[in-house]
């Protein structure tokens, strides 16, 4: 079979009668592979877009909005799933280190030591080294919960808790005033020290007939304080009890056969006993007034603790880690203490 194309007979509509037309020599070229290609795209098209194209226009119609509607469901499903993925907070490390800090807070609500350094300062039957002790646990009451109270404001839940943000920062505050003042309260607490040094020396030396060397040696302590007040206290104590001494024993040691003289030492010896009990009472520094000990509001301190505490516990309970093993797992419901 030859490729030349051939003439077509077409009808003439207004006479009826037939016309021979040569095609257009591209067209007739080109007709075979425009038919070629028409074929092998049907070929190779899906069954089920021949079906869906087979198929009446509204049903067609109604296919494509369902599609779509099924489409925008499944996306907002997406978008939902990935809001809630975000916005989920874990609480499993906030409730931990909360419940580790509970234990320093408690112990520190029962650390009497501060009140123990001011009931005892002026006892001269409290000796040095359980006074010291009192004054070192005085010190360093709650800096050993520092730590655990920074890390639990870097925990999720803290920073992603509207809530419980505040309710940290309410702690925290509270906190920090309870330890604050390191340094004063170091100066404080060396001052009450060397008071109760001076008490326990003050003691040893308290008859009249005390020698000039023990005398010397009980009031370098306030002497050498570094306190003014102190240092004016100490020297006019010195200076009034080494005056008493002397004339007592001038008195004690007078013979006893010059009655006169014997009476005139004894006046002298009980006007220096008055002047050392008047200057005494006048000018003993009262060491609670002189540097006033600021002891820990422990009690807003743990009440505000425990506010937070309940908070973290109800929403760990609410957001619970299955088998952590940190609460009570039972049936219906999760108990964390």
């Amino acid at each position: 079979m030859d490729n030349q194309t051939h003439p077509t007979q077409v009808i003439e509509p207004s006479t009826g009668s037939s016309v021979i037309v040569d095609p257009p020599k591209a067209d007739a070229d080109n007709a075979g592979e425009l038919f070629r290609k028409a074929a092998e795209r049907e070929r190779r098209r899906p069954k089920w877009m021949n079906q869906f194209a087979a198929l009446p226009k509204k049903q067609r119609k109604g296919i494509i909005l369902s599609s779509i509607f099924s489409f925008a469901l499944i996306v907002a499903a997406i978008i939902t799933a990935s809001i809630i993925t975000a916005t989920h907070i874990k609480y499993a490390d906030t409730y931990r280190i909360a419940k580790e800090l509970r234990v320093k807070i408690r112990d520190m609500r029962s650390d009497y030591a501060c009140q123990k350094v001011l009931d005892y300062v002026d006892s001269p039957y409290t000796t040095m080294a359980a006074f010291s002790e009192y004054a070192e646990g005085c010190r360093t009451v709650g800096n050993d919960s520092k730590n655990l109270v920074e890390t639990l404001g870097l925990t999720e839940g803290v920073r992603k808790d509207e809530n419980l943000i505040r309710l940290y920062d309410g702690f925290n505050d509270v906190y920090l005033s309870a330890i604050s003042g390191d340094e004063e309260l170091k100066k404080t607490l060396d001052l009450y020290t060397i008071w109760h040094q001076w008490v326990i020396a003050s003691a040893a030396v308290e008859g009249w007939d005390q020698t000039d060397t023990d005398l010397d040696a009980a009031t370098k302590i306030l002497i050498d304080s570094g306190d003014d007040i102190l240092k004016s206290y100490g020297e006019g104590w010195l200076s009034r009890k080494k005056a008493v001494a002397a004339a007592y024993r001038e008195y004690y040691f007078s013979s006893m056969a010059d009655l006169d003289r014997r009476a005139a030492l004894q006046q002298v010896m009980e006007l220096k006993q008055r002047d050392f009990t008047e200057y005494e009472a006048q000018s003993r520094p009262n060491i609670k007034e002189l540097d006033v000990l600021e002891t820990a509001d422990t009690a807003k301190l743990y009440a505000r603790f425990e506010d937070m505490y309940e908070y973290i516990r109800k929403a760990y309970q609410e957001h619970y880690e299955r088998g952590s093993g940190d609460c009570k797992e039972l049936i219906t419901e999760i108990v964390c203490d």
